[in-house]
């Protein structure tokens, strides 16, 4: 069933805008929905169309009965109806889109949470954690969207309640995807055991014939973990590694600075 659409021109005053509280800036920058000024536009309901009463003759649940709400916040309405109208007309578009996301969020949340495992500084470095970690998050914010779209779209349609229980399953399934593709099946050296076979093959067996097959890590003590290299001549040497966190680099977009070192025993 396809909703109305109504372009909302009409002034119907001002408002303070709610993101930033009236006060022009969003943490440090310009707030991008009032453009520095703190207020916004007041519209008819894109819902009610500026009755403040729903399709079954109650309260509209978007303006809560006030018949206007933020122009900013007609255009989310617009575009979460266009969304659910879209979803109406294919609805396998919405599970192929969900699919995908859940496909990268498993490839990418096991690397995430073994990064973690080494260091917490690394979820907050963009450039150490990229591109895993944005391609993680991209997904949770697809799924987000889509959800938060459902919601909105059908907010004054009877007929909405399984749309919006779709989006709601489609969105928790994201997350604990998420969260057994990370914690759940990572033993959290991962990471550091790539970073260790590299470092052997790159520094210390460099020159020698005989290279690192895999390293294998058991526990870790602080930063030092133990484990054992599997040489390509069939030996099995157990090794030390050590994260080593040397700073920060002082460029414009600061980030953390580390090394890896490996002992063989």
């Amino acid at each position: 069933m396809e909703l109305q659409h109504k372009d909302s021109t009409q002034s119907k005053g001002t408002c303070t805008c709610s993101w930033c509280k009236g006060s022009g800036k969003r943490g440090r920058r310009t707030c991008p929905d009032c453009n520095g000024l703190g207020t916004l536009y007041l519209v008819d309901c894109p819902d009610c169309l500026g009755t403040g009463v729903s399709r079954d003759r109650g309260v509209c649940k978007t303006c809560k009965g006030k018949k206007a709400v933020s122009s900013v916040e007609a255009d989310r309405i617009h575009t979460a109806r266009e969304k659910y109208d879209g979803y109406l007309q294919n609805p396998a578009g919405v599970f192929f889109k969900s699919i995908a996301c859940y496909i990268a969020i498993a490839f990418t949340a096991r690397s995430v949470w073994d990064q973690m495992c080494v260091t917490l500084e690394f979820l907050f470095d963009a450039e150490m954690i990229f591109p895993s970690g944005f391609i993680l998050l991209l997904a949770l914010s697809i799924l987000f969207k889509q959800w938060n779209n459902l919601i909105k779209g059908s907010t004054n349609d009877a007929d909405g309640s399984k749309p919006r229980t779709i989006g709601t399953v489609l969105f928790i399934v994201g997350i604990l995807t998420a969260i057994i593709a990370g914690p759940v099946t990572s033993d959290g050296f991962g990471w550091m055991e790539s970073k260790a076979q590299n470092t052997l093959n790159d520094k210390i067996l460099k020159s020698s014939s005989v290279q690192c097959l895999e390293v294998e890590l058991s526990r870790k003590v602080d930063y030092t973990y133990f484990g054992k290299a599997q040489m390509s001549n069939g030996e099995s040497k157990d090794i030390v590694a050590r994260f080593v966190k040397t700073g920060r680099s002082h460029t414009r977009h600061s980030h953390l600075k580390f090394k890896v070192t490996v002992d063989l025993l």
